[in-house]
């Protein structure tokens, strides 16, 4: 750096006394400033000496590299993140039955997840777990995820595998290790007789209990290759039939709080255009 700024200079730093009680040291990266580290010691009546100065300009160029690893780090992690969304779009895309089904549940799971009145980061761990939670499907040949016939043994125990690869894959992003548990525990069921790991009650992450319920309501309300849609509140009575069991009966109380405060038909506002 070719310049210094401060207040109350007496000598330059070269003589070896004190330059300044308060100074500004700029941060540079590749001859680019991005910021200034102040240094204070007026408070304490003192002044930097030029040893001190020196430290401050070593510690200001670790600072700029470390500004400078954060960007590299967000930016990659988004690129990742961008990668595996688009991965997962990618797989909906080409089944008309799922499309647009990762969305729904998220979008579904986030307004859940504000009735119960969560805190923001807990809100978008469950809202990228929505975005992610089938991307392990990927894996299953297409003619069993199409089936339109009841799936054989060996079928549906490669259907039940699709929490584990999903999170084989999320686990290489290390920012997504906070929403692993919710996507590896989704199909879990509130009696302990869900897979994969048999869990049972509060012994399953919030998040996961909150997409048994989002999960299962779209696929009620959209079309698949065994069954037709029913409608939104046919299949709200279908989710309180299994609350209990199946669901946890405070997250399909918090569903039904949600309906109940809306005065048009819910369908129309709990999916938004962008998600329908």
């Amino acid at each position: 750096p070719s310049s210094l700024g401060g207040t109350d200079d007496s000598q330059g730093a070269e003589g070896g006394r004190a330059v300044s009680t308060a100074i500004s040291v700029p941060l540079f990266l590749r001859n680019e400033m991005i910021g200034v580290l102040n240094a204070d010691k007026r408070r304490s009546g003192g002044r930097f000496d030029a040893h001190e100065l020196k430290l401050l300009y070593i510690f200001a160029s670790q600072v700029a590299v470390s500004v400078e690893n954060v960007r590299l780090h967000e930016n990659l992690k988004e690129k990742l993140l961008n990668a595996v969304s688009t991965l997962a779009m990618a797989l909906e895309a080409k089944d008309a039955y799922t499309r647009g089904h990762s969305q729904r549940v998220s979008h579904y799971s986030v307004q859940i997840a504000r009735e119960l009145g969560l805190q923001e980061r807990e809100i978008e761990a469950i809202r990228l777990a929505g975005l992610l939670h089938d991307i392990g499907k990927i894996g299953i040949r297409d003619e069993i995820l199409h089936k339109t016939g009841k799936l054989t043994k060996e079928e549906w125990k490669q259907i039940r595998k699709h929490p584990e690869v999903s999170v084989s894959i999320l686990s290489r992003i290390p920012d997504l290790k906070g929403i692993l548990k919710i996507i590896r525990h989704h199909h879990e069921h509130y009696n302990g007789k869900g897979y994969p790991s048999g869990l049972a009650g509060e012994q399953i992450p919030l998040g996961a209990r909150i997409l048994s319920v989002t999960d299962m309501l779209d696929a009620l309300i959209s079309d698949r290759p065994y069954r037709e849609k029913i409608t939104f509140m046919e299949a709200l009575e279908e989710i309180r039939k299994v609350s209990g069991a199946q669901l946890d009966p405070r997250i399909v109380e918090a569903l039904d709080g949600i309906v109940e405060s809306l005065s048009l038909d819910p369908s129309d506002i709990l999916v938004p255009a962008e998600v329908a």
